[in-house]
Formats: structure tokens, C-alpha cells, sequence
């Protein structure tokens, strides 16, 4: 009984070192996930400091998780969700859109007022990347959330040139679309 409780208390150390020296690395989504929810709770570490997490969590490596992570993204409060669009930088946004089960306005208008960072050299990409990601999920969606936050000049100075270019470029897809299938 009393080496029980010492391999336990040993145990309990070992996993709080291991917790405080390597909270992210080699262990499961979902245990990724719980140690993100948890900081963002706590406070602890400021949003420039969270940033390299999410985008451990959301890298390619855990493609073969997409699954997991969309359904621990279903099962999070939407203020967690927010909290993760808004610690992720604006090349994560495509990817956390994807996953996030039920998109909604103000989902978007997060994703859209991620600014770009001033060494950006191919703005107009990562900008499409996130415009198409929501697009995907809600057309209408994307374009009144755009149009509100024109409106209220919550946009950064980059967005309405980058959405007018990629309305165009949805209405010549649509026309492309239209003229092929006829030429048929």
C-alpha cells in the first residue's frame, strides 16, 4: 500500500515536470488541445506566446488527425473556438476554418481581420487562402460579414482590395463555368 502511493506521487511528479518543460510536444491531439484551452483559461501566456502551439497543433503533421481535431474543435465552447482564431496567425486561419464544425459570424470576422505581417512578399495569396477556406464553408456568410466590417471600418487597410480581386475572380470562374458547360 505505501509503495502505491509513492510510485503514485512519483508518478504525479514526473508527468508535472513533464507538463511544465514539454506541454506540447509528443503527445495526442487531444491532450494538445486540453493544455491550449487550459492557457487560454488561465491567462498565463500572452497571444504572441500561444501562437507557435496552434500552429504545432494545426501543422501537417497531424493531417492524420483531421478528424480527431475537428471533433474536439465540435466539442469546444465557442468562445475556445475564438479564442483559437485568435491566437493563430493568418496562415493557420485556412486550416482552423476547415475544421471548425459550426462557422458563424463572428468566427468570420476574426479570420477576416487578421492582419498580415509587414513582411509578408505574397499578400494577395495568403488572403485568398483565407477568403476561399470560408467562402468554401459559406458563400453568403463571407460576403456579409465582408461587407459589415467595410462598413464599419473594422477592415485592415489590405482587405477590401484583396476581396474585390477575389469577387471578380469568383464571377469570371462562374462565367468560365457557365460558357463550358455549353460549349459541350
Amino acid at each position: 500500500m505505501g509503495q502505491s502511493c509513492e510510485s503514485k506521487k512519483k508518478e504525479r511528479r514526473g508527468r508535472r515536470w513533464y507538463q511544465n518543460y514539454l506541454p506540447f510536444i509528443a503527445r495526442s491531439p487531444e491532450i494538445q488541445v486540453e493544455w491550449l484551452v487550459a492557457e487560454c483559461r488561465r491567462k498565463n501566456l500572452a497571444q504572441e506566446e500561444l501562437t507557435p502551439y496552434v500552429r504545432l497543433l494545426f501543422s501537417e503533421e497531424n493531417v492524420a488527425h483531421e478528424e480527431d481535431l475537428r471533433d474536439i474543435l465540435a466539442d469546444l465552447a465557442s468562445e475556445m473556438q475564438e479564442d483559437f482564431l485568435r491566437v493563430a496567425d493568418i496562415y493557420d486561419v485556412p486550416r482552423i476554418i476547415r475544421l471548425i464544425p459550426a462557422l458563424n459570424g463572428t468566427l468570420v470576422e476574426l479570420a477576416l481581420g487578421k492582419e498580415l505581417p509587414p513582411y509578408e512578399t505574397k499578400p494577395q495569396q495568403v488572403m485568398d487562402r483565407v477568403l476561399n477556406a470560408i467562402n468554401d464553408r459559406s458563400e453568403s456568410l463571407l460576403s456579409t460579414v465582408a461587407v459589415k466590417i467595410m462598413e464599419n471600418g473594422a477592415a485592415p487597410k489590405h482587405f477590401a482590395e484583396n476581396y474585390e480581386r477575389f469577387r471578380a475572380i469568383l464571377e469570371d470562374k462562374e462565367f468560365i463555368r457557365s460558357q463550358w458547360s455549353t460549349a459541350k
